[in-house]
């Protein structure tokens, strides 16, 4: 029935393995047939190169001879002109010629590994006929039935094709034995054959997985899209929005994003994540009014725009949780929540869940790198201690979206790690469920610098580095047109996935931007590029982001690093800055506190300490406890927005420094610091030591820090330095007989209610009723070993009776 055809390709490969081609003829169909349909398939698609070598290495065209042994299997690497070709890969046809004495039971199927090295394969039913053509026929369309994941629970579709890392055809028999060869006469791809209508296709399958959330809760949609857009992150090639009728008639456009379902493969912090189920579809948005909201969809592609109304409908109830948090409008330094109720922050730096700088500094404990699993033991601990903030970074080794495929799970400008994505969800959920709010970080140094950290030579917008990028240098990235707007695209990703949730406190731009750039004379910090970058993104921010969260950026040494054009660019909510100190006085944190509020261009803002811990190369265990033990307790009097955030976030929990945090925490609790009447740092408010004769030591020295209004405030007492470094804060009391003294102009005979507290157990000391006279409050300061606080307040006059 057909022509016996000799391949010059088999031989040369036959002759380079010794054997025979006289005696290795392979039976195939009519030549003519075979040209034919090589001719239409070659110009429909692409053609197919072959190779038996690791890593798709020295593809061969076809025809290509492949030794087979059975039993057993034998694989084929099919490869493309391009990688990134089989993402137009409707179909795969290939023509596998057997000889006469193969035996029965050969089996084909065809693997795909994609770019997450997932597996997935296709069994092709039947099995090889002996001395004859085989047309293998391959529905690799993202529909396709018949695809089944090899040890993950993900399912195929359009992205298992893109930029796959292996796509192989396999022979497999484990019958009878045989040594032969068998021929890929031709294999090629026909393209993706889109048969849907010109107009946009429906949105199908909505869904509501969370329903009637609280103000300022959870509600969220699931919907499907035809699975045709290579980037589904690319709003340029398909964007999804959402209207949402409010009760009050308001319309809030909220964007959509794309979303993959994972599990984790094990219980452990470090057990990966695995996609599940096939991608989809979600919209997710908090209300801001109780009452009933109606939710419509507009999808946009190079086709068009289609519109679903009243795609769905929800009702608001009553707030019941965490509150959005903004800068109080009370009072300009502070920040307070959507009820009104104020928020001072009490936390510490967790950039990534490990730090090797941990192990360099503090070596005598074994540490293991962990995932973000993690984040769910630590916020646990941190909400049992009463503190409610996290600085967290999106960095390329944690919980980054973009960065190059040099790293696992990353594939370049515009292509998100929703692996990451996904944990990020459940780091939030972590943060909700203990009372945590986060403040992300979405751009660390090191991606920029070519000097410290340096990230740059593997970021994915380095031109030097990758054919694809735009920007010659790290400084590019702030001023290039391309660059800018896929930063805006990934703005917009962020947005539609996070900016629902009331745990997310803000977002931050930047940890440590001063040490951006090519060399330090750059000064990112102080640079009209970058300034005018910091407008741009913050405006971004302002404008899409429906719960209009706090938007800041941070700089890296201290305060001196953050300069008044920085600070003052438009639109930036808070401030953070760093407090580290070569000092071995843990009493130094004090100072830089209150340069911190002192600086002109500060005072009037929120100003968050986000990194602190003597020196940025450590300090001894001791030295942080007490420098940890200051920076909570001169908090308030500082006029700082919020504790500072100490960076040896592993030594809070391996040495359990949690119930420092603890004793502040019940201190703070409660308090209505937004005060624009309170100031920090008054001279007036002395500590008065006890008389003695002239003759007897004099008194240990004591001092005070103070923020105070005409009303009331607060005051942290405490021995001076070294002394405070030399005190066992729980011994014999060394401070007996003080008086602490207040101003109090034009108050005479009212009283003041001074509310000492034991600074180590977060207790209650003693409450003092003190009246004022010649214009000032003297109360007597309960014995105190290391440190006292004291809440002050004017007592409210008794209402004059009615007439």
């Amino acid at each position: 029935g057909g022509a016996v055809v000799e391949c010059g390709h088999c031989r040369a490969h036959w002759r380079g393995t010794g054997a025979s081609p006289s005696r290795r003829m392979i039976k195939i169909l009519p030549a003519a047939t075979l040209a034919v349909a090589g001719l239409v398939w070659n110009a429909a698609g692409f053609d197919l190169r072959v190779s038996t070598r690791a890593g798709n290495a020295d593809p061969a065209p076809t025809p290509f001879a492949l030794a087979v042994a059975f039993p057993g299997e034998t694989s084929a690497r099919l490869v493309a002109p391009d990688s990134g070709d089989w993402v137009s890969a409707g179909r795969l046809r290939l023509a596998v010629a057997t000889p006469p004495d193969l035996p029965r039971g050969v089996q084909a199927l065809v693997q795909v590994r994609d770019w997450d090295s997932l597996p997935f394969q296709m069994l092709l039913p039947g099995e090889l006929v002996p001395g004859a053509t085989n047309t293998l026929d391959v529905d690799v369309g993202p529909d396709a039935p018949g695809w089944e994941p090899l040890g993950h629970p993900g399912a195929w579709n359009r992205r298992s094709l893109l930029h796959p890392e292996r796509v192989s055809v396999c022979l497999f028999s484990w019958k009878t034995a045989y040594t032969g060869e068998v021929g890929i006469v031709s294999a090629a791809a026909e393209p993706l054959v889109d048969d849907a209508p010109p107009a946009f296709a429906a949105i199908r399958t909505t869904e509501a997985t969370s329903a009637n959330p609280p103000v300022d809760g959870h509600y969220e949609l699931r919907f499907d899209l035809p699975d045709r857009y290579a980037n589904p992150f690319d709003p340029d090639e398909i964007a999804v929005d959402a209207e949402i009728r409010t009760p009050s008639g308001a319309v809030v456009p909220v964007p959509c994003f794309y979303y993959q379902e994972f599990t984790r493969e094990g219980p452990d912090p470090g057990d990966r994540v695995l996609p599940q189920g096939r991608p989809e579809w979600r919209l997710r948005y908090a209300p801001a009014e109780e009452g009933p909201h109606e939710v419509s969809l507009i999808a946009r592609d190079s086709r068009g725009e289609t519109r679903l109304d009243a795609a769905a409908r929800f009702t608001a109830g009553p707030p019941d949780g965490l509150r959005m948090v903004h800068v109080s409008p009370r009072d300009s330094r502070y920040f307070e929540d959507a009820a009104g109720r104020p928020y001072f922050p009490i936390g510490c730096n967790i950039r990534s869940p490990h730090d090797v700088r941990m192990d360099e500094r503090f070596p005598d404990i074994s540490r293991h790198p962990e995932g973000a699993l993690s984040y769910a033991r630590r916020f646990e601990a941190m909400g049992r201690s009463g503190m409610n903030f996290a600085e967290v970074w999106s960095s390329a080794w944690s919980l980054g979206l973009e960065w190059s495929e040099r790293k696992r799970g990353y594939h370049g400008v515009g292509q998100y790690n929703l692996a990451n994505a996904w944990e990020r969800d459940r780091l939030f959920e972590m943060a909700t469920a203990n009372g945590v709010r986060v403040s992300l970080v979405l751009n660390n140094h090191g991606r920029l610098s070519t000097y410290s950290d340096a990230e740059w030579g593997d970021n994915p917008y380095n031109s030097r580095s990758f054919p694809g990028g735009w920007c010659d240098t790290p400084e590019m990235w702030f001023s290039d047109e391309r660059a800018l707007a896929c930063q805006e695209k990934l703005l917009r990703y962020e947005i539609a996935r996070y900016s629902w949730n009331a745990s997310l406190f803000a977002w931050q731009l930047w940890s440590e931007l001063n040490l951006s750039g090519s060399n330090r004379d750059f000064q990112a910090n102080r640079n009209p590029v970058v300034l005018a970058w910091h407008e741009r993104m913050i405006a971004y921010l302002h404008r899409h982001d429906p719960n209009r969260h706090p938007v800041s950026t941070h700089t890296s040494g201290d305060y001196k690093n953050m300069p008044p054009q920085l600070a003052m660019v438009e639109g930036l909510d808070h401030i953070c800055v760093d407090a580290y100190h070569p000092s071995n006085d843990p009493l130094h944190i004090r100072d830089l506190m209150r340069e911190s509020k002192l600086q002109p261009h500060l005072a009037d803002r929120p100003v968050l300490v986000t990194e602190f811990g003597g020196s940025w190369q450590g300090a001894s265990l001791e030295h942080l406890r007490r420098e940890l033990h200051a920076a909570l307790w001169n908090s308030i009097p500082s006029g700082l927005a919020g504790t500072p955030m100490c960076w040896w976030w592993h030594m809070i929990e391996e040495f359990d420094l949690y119930p420092a945090y603890a004793a502040f925490a019940r201190f703070v609790t409660d308090e209505d610091l937004p005060d624009p009447a309170r100031t920090p740092g008054p001279k007036d408010i002395r500590v008065a030591a006890p008389p003695v004769a002239d003759d007897a030591p004099k008194p240990p020295a004591v001092e005070v820090e103070a923020s105070l209004s005409p009303t009331g405030g607060y005051a942290w007492i405490h021995a001076p330095s070294p002394t405070y470094s030399a005190i066992d804060p729980s011994g014999e009391a060394a401070h007996i007989g003080y008086k602490l003294v207040v101003p109090a102009p034009d108050l005479d005979g009212r009283v003041f209610v001074f509310d000492f507290w034991d600074t180590l157990r977060g207790e209650r000391v003693r409450l003092v009723d003190a009246r004022v006279r010649e214009g000032r409050a003297e109360a007597p300061i309960p014995p105190f070993a290391r440190d006292i606080a004291v809440k002050i307040r004017l007592r409210p006059e008794p209402a004059t009776p009615e007439p």
